[in-house]
């Protein structure tokens, strides 16, 4: 019971420290944690916001030896 009297203190050190370390760069994301399925859809949402905005990003391009080959790797893979 004396540590539920400083919940208050908790909850305003844990604020400060959260805010202190979050960046434009490196945010800090608040999921809750009593609804798995609620808390698995934020972070979905979340990553997807991310991918999205990275429009920036271009896919690498293979190259025709590499395309060639590609049926023959998948072969090796799925045969080990």
């Amino acid at each position: 019971m004396n540590e539920r009297a400083l919940w208050d203190k908790y909850m305003s050190c844990y604020e400060e420290a959260i805010s202190n370390t979050s960046t434009d760069i490196a945010p800090w994301y608040i999921i809750p944690s009593d609804d798995k399925p609620m808390a698995r859809k934020i972070v979905c949402d979340i990553l997807l916001q991310t991918l999205e905005s990275k429009t920036h990003i271009v896919m690498p391009q293979l190259d025709d030896n590499d395309v060639e080959k590609i049926d023959d790797y998948i072969k090796v893979l799925e045969n080990e």
